[in-house]
């Protein structure tokens, strides 16, 4: 099942309700690839876990190691629609 386009939606009940449907395939592909990649590098890099500490006031480094790079890493992608192909793109620029 796709979630761009108008197969998931009763065309017929929307157009008796006077509800316009359109199709934008390429609505927010790279802001929501720009947005998953940064969730990508947050959590590789700890950074929830490292601002809960800095806000306690209880900054150990050990409790945030082993700290480990990305560039080399291999990253999976479930399915490699539009938004997981520019996640790659992204991905792939950074090594």
């Amino acid at each position: 099942m796709s979630a761009i386009g108008t197969e998931t939606v009763d065309l017929e009940a929307a157009t008796d309700c006077g509800i316009v449907v359109t199709n934008v395939p390429d609505y927010c592909i790279h802001d929501v690839a720009e947005q998953a990649s940064a969730l990508l590098l947050a959590v590789w890099r700890k950074l929830p876990r490292a601002q809960g500490m800095a806000r306690a006031g209880q900054w150990t480094l050990h409790e945030l190691q082993p700290i480990r790079r990305l560039n080399g890493r291999v990253v999976g992608l479930v399915g490699f629609g539009r938004i997981a192909r520019e996640v790659a793109n992204r991905a792939q620029a950074s090594g």
